[in-house]
């Protein structure tokens, strides 16, 4: 079943593309998620524990990236 999906990145539409399956959207929608946003990287990881920190969060959080997706 083809599906339909739309990024969004803080609530504005940025993409939208119909793929064939769900594996070929999650890795499109991913790969373009990954273009407005990053985790924490190694270096500011280990300088934050460095820094006494013991618990951090490493998911991204701004800006806010949906994916939402609907049968095409």
């Amino acid at each position: 079943m083809a599906l339909t999906y739309t990024l969004l990145v803080d609530n504005a539409e940025k993409y939208s593309d119909t793929f064939p399956d769900a594996d070929a959207l999650a890795a499109d929608a991913s790969h373009r998620a990954a273009a407005f946003g990053s985790t924490v990287g190694a270096n500011q990881l280990a300088t934050d524990i460095k820094n006494g920190f013991t618990s951090i969060d490493l998911r991204l959080s701004h800006p806010a990236v949906t994916v939402q997706v609907r049968a095409a």
